[in-house]
């Protein structure tokens, strides 16, 4: 089965590391996402990973690409898919003059309830927007507040091993914020880095979500 965070793991952990390894494979594998379209849209991940490759090399067949998913999106060809909120936003803030981030944070406000994995894909995708449009910036970032004070247990009730993949979500969503200002470091760090000791001695720690919350370890312990 294909492991759809491959290519964000690859990234992530190019970017907390600087190995050219990681850089290297996630090139290769962006690569052969696009010869294998074959008239389908690549998905939120391999969209986000042509931006990623557009930085990297200039070469405007990325652009190409990214464009393509883009507008299909903007035309409603096809509804924008949770996990292509980050590139959305991302395009949306490169090449779109940030036209569509009233859309974006109306996406988020709209949910009553949150997993783990919602609040990382609300994380990521406040990374990829601008500060300048402060008052979509500043809802997202209440609202991830509020997802995690709602699935974090208490202090006194958080386990010593993780119950569930949810958890592992909420840690990688915990850690990034913390690293990227949304979240109080000295409040909230701890809970992250707890998560992320059991999900180190617990789970597969390669590939796919492995490495992206690998990488958002890193780079908290960097700042």
């Amino acid at each position: 089965m294909e492991d759809i965070y491959e290519l964000p793991g690859l990234i992530q952990m190019y970017q907390a590391t600087g190995e050219a390894e990681y850089g290297e494979r996630a090139l290769e594998q962006t690569n052969r996402a696009i010869l294998r379209q074959d008239g389908t849209l690549l998905s939120g991940p391999e969209a986000g990973a042509c931006l990623f490759a557009l930085r990297q090399t200039g070469k405007q067949e990325y652009r190409k690409a990214a464009d393509l998913v883009f507008n299909r999106l903007v035309n409603g060809e096809t509804a924008v898919p949770e996990a292509a909120m980050p590139f959305y936003a991302e395009y949306d803030t490169l090449f779109n003059k940030k036209a569509h981030y009233g859309e974006i944070a109306a996406y988020f406000e709209g949910k009553k309830a949150w997993s783990g994995r919602e609040a990382a894909v609300l994380i990521d995708t406040i990374e990829k927007m601008s500060m300048e449009i402060y008052e979509y910036y500043r809802a997202l970032c209440d609202l991830l507040k509020q997802a995690v004070r709602q699935k974090l247990p208490a202090e006194g009730q958080r386990p010593e091993v993780l119950l569930n993949e949810e958890e592992a979500w909420l840690g990688y969503a915990v850690l990034k914020a913390c690293s990227l200002g949304v979240l109080n470091r000295e409040k909230y760090g701890e809970a992250g880095l707890r998560i992320w000791r059991c999900f180190e001695v617990q789970q597969d720690k390669g590939e796919g979500f492995g490495n992206m919350l690998k990488a958002q370890y890193l780079i908290f312990e960097k700042n």
